[in-house]
């Protein structure tokens, strides 16, 4: 482009900006060199005076591709060339997620060949490469950032850095927090109603036998696997199982609770499907009142106090009755 619209510039190789000598910005194309010659570079421009003249350039800010043997260059850091990209990105153990990058070039000329790098990914953490892509001055290009977690990823918050390249300049390094998150499971639909209990004393040990009716409520057969969380010491014996859609069984799980003290015990039933999961918190009651208490879950705790309240309602209503029948009889004797 020209200062004045009477005046027009030739292509160039390199870029002139000086504006008490010439009155036009030429954008460059860098010319490639075999290793071990030379290049003459000739610049044309048109002068204040309005004639078209020759200079020959030695090496005076000339950018040059060497092709052959192995050399480095190290291109100059500027804000010219900068990402824009979230603080934050989040992805679970076994999958996949993405974040959008915008790369600009804010320079007047183009970029022809701009990769991105990242580094210091945590292990278990795989960033997809990006193919190289060209800028022109003043472009911006959309690129997507794929990130996959492999199931040895550590769970934790950390850390990677980003950074875009090209042979004339480098953007600074930009710093994205990775979170990897546990995995979150998909709840197991499944029932557990009241369960009974025995106790047995065997040597130190307080032994405790739980029958678990279980009911899968899911349309299809599940096999389950058995974990139970307990009080520090204890231990607990399960066998896996499986279920038809709609069946039920009742589970045992013996508890073995050494230094136990009679009283309540919070614990939790997990039972876990594949990626499914469900978590069943439970009262252990002290084995003083096991007979006259039981273990009530989010499933039937409202059907158990419905039923307690019919319970006493009936009591209540039958000691009304015989007092009533009590009273008739007195008043008999009475008279």
């Amino acid at each position: 482009s020209a200062y004045n619209s009477f005046k027009t510039c030739k292509p160039a190789k390199i870029a002139v900006s000086d504006d008490s000598v010439v009155s036009c910005k030429l954008s460059a194309s860098e010319p490639t060199i075999e290793d071990g010659y030379n290049s003459r570079i000739q610049l044309n421009y048109r002068g204040l005076g309005g004639s078209t003249s020759t200079s020959s350039v030695d090496s005076v800010n000339v950018l040059v591709n060497v092709v052959g043997q192995k050399t480095e260059f190290v291109p100059l850091v500027s804000e010219n060339l900068y990402l824009t990209l979230p603080s934050q990105v989040e992805v679970t153990p076994g999958s996949s997620t993405s974040f959008n990058l915008v790369v600009k070039n804010n320079f007047y000329y183009s970029l022809k060949s701009v990769l991105i790098s990242t580094k210091n990914a945590p292990s278990g953490v795989f960033i997809q490469p990006v193919a190289p892509f060209a800028l022109d001055a003043g472009e911006e290009r959309n690129i997507r950032v794929i990130v996959t977690a492999d199931k040895t990823a550590l769970i934790g918050t950390h850390s990677f850095t980003i950074k875009a390249d090209s042979p004339s300049a480098s953007s600074k390094d930009y710093s994205v927090t990775l979170k990897v998150k546990e995995l979150s499971p998909k709840e197991l639909l499944v029932s557990v109603s009241q369960p009974r209990f025995e106790f047995t004393q065997v040597g130190d040990n307080q032994e405790i036998l739980m029958t678990i009716p279980v009911t899968n409520n899911e349309a299809g057969a599940f096999s389950y696997r058995v974990l139970m969380d307990l009080p520090e010491g204890w231990s607990f014996e399960a066998q896996d199982f499986s279920l038809a859609g709609g069946e039920s069984t009742d589970l045992i799980v013996k508890l073995i609770a050494p230094n136990y003290e009679d009283k309540d015990y919070e614990v939790a039933l997990r039972l876990q499907s594949g990626d499914k999961l469900k978590v069943i918190p439970l009262t252990v009651p002290a084995k003083s009142r096991s007979s006259l208490t039981g273990l009530f879950t989010a499933f039937n705790s409202i059907e158990s106090i419905i039923i307690l309240f019919i319970v006493i309602g009936l009591l209540i209503a039958g000691y009304f009755a015989l007092k009533s029948r009590n009273t008739e009889v007195g008043g008999e004797q009475v008279k």
